[in-house]
């Protein structure tokens, strides 16, 4: 494509590759967005941290101890190649996004929301129709910060919880009031932290296995709705080691109070990465671009703007094994199948 002089053609995602041209997955803002605009130079975004730590088949590097999975008979289904162009998948199997728009987008919606596109790799799904399973890792699982320790998160956090099993709606809108059931193993919760006391160091954990989360830097203790929180400024994060009740093979919850600093601080460099939690390649949680994301191997997903600035917000991204849903403040704002049918509310 020809161009006027001082224009020049860009992605207005950062040059961190996972975000643009991702090999295992079509991110709905990359199909929307990323498909050859033209926009002057100094409008482009500020380049964000290299992210080490999403899984190959979202385009980054791989883990060390990451064991790729594969889905059976993939063969029969084509994944987006470099030949397809920005913003298209080829699925050779009726799934697949073009131009940020699901190929069933006609058909009946199942969580009630209105038709939205959404973008896995074909062969990242089973013949079963279920998602390949979650990427395995015996790295530590790290809160407000990316493997690297770089991509920080700027802002508070209350009552982290994972859970083995997705959540279910009524479930989301009971913790979005605060009525919590116990961390228990019969509910399916790992693990849960509300950050009241600080002990050498260590914020213990609440559930059926102890998971201790250690202090990295600066981290520190802030007043929360439902007593203490922890502060962020990027800097640092929480680190929790690897136990195998942080093994999930299909099925997770992530679920948190956040309230995020705006404006951003200015060691963050425009706040363009910001990872709330990560277990890769098992999962990862951030926003990126001012949207959240979610990486699994299946590929990752972009969502809603999330969450709003200053303002505690409940958030949920429960994961099963034929979709990613995200929930804020008790309410179901987005799906998506791994038939690539998606759904948004409006």
């Amino acid at each position: 494509m020809w161009l006027p002089m001082g224009t020049r053609r860009i992605c207005p995602c950062p040059p961190i590759r996972p975000a643009c041209t991702l090999s295992g997955a079509v991110l709905v803002m990359a199909a929307v967005g990323c498909a050859g605009g033209a926009r002057p130079d100094s409008r482009s975004a500020p380049p964000a941290e290299p992210d080490p730590v999403v899984p190959v088949a979202n385009g980054g590097a791989a883990a060390a101890d990451a064991t790729p999975a594969k889905a059976p008979s993939s063969a029969a289904h084509d994944g987006p190649s470099a030949s397809d162009g920005p913003g298209t998948a080829r699925d050779g199997g009726g799934t697949g996004v073009v131009d940020g728009t699901s190929r069933d987008a006609a058909a009946p919606p199942r969580d009630g929301l209105s038709s939205n596109g959404c973008g896995w790799r074909a062969d990242k799904v089973t013949d079963a129709g279920t998602f390949i399973p979650l990427g395995r890792s015996t790295r530590p699982l790290r809160i407000g910060a990316d493997q690297s320790g770089k991509n920080g998160f700027p802002g508070d956090m209350d009552r982290v919880r994972l859970y083995a099993r997705a959540l279910t709606p009524p479930e989301v809108a009971a913790h979005a009031q605060r009525q919590y059931e116990p961390c228990t193993a019969a509910s399916g919760c790992v693990a849960e932290w509300t950050f009241e006391e600080l002990n050498s160091g260590v914020y213990l954990s609440s559930g059926p296995t102890s998971l201790p989360a250690r202090v990295v830097g600066n981290v520190q203790s802030v007043a929360a709705p439902e007593g203490k929180g922890v502060h962020f400024d990027g800097t640092g994060w929480l680190e929790v080691a690897h136990d195998p009740a942080l093994a999930f093979t299909s099925t997770f919850t992530w679920e948190a109070w956040v309230r995020r600093a705006e404006p951003c601080p200015p060691q963050l460099n425009g706040c363009v990465l910001q990872r709330y939690i990560d277990k890769s390649p098992t999962f990862t949680i951030d926003a990126h671009v001012g949207s959240y994301r979610v990486i699994l191997d299946a590929g990752a997903f972009h969502g809603h703007p999330w969450p709003k600035a200053n303002v505690w917000t409940h958030g949920v991204v429960a994961v099963d094994e034929t979709a990613v849903r995200y929930y804020s403040d008790g309410k179901l704002i987005e799906s998506c199948f791994s038939d690539n049918h998606g759904e948004k509310a409006r």
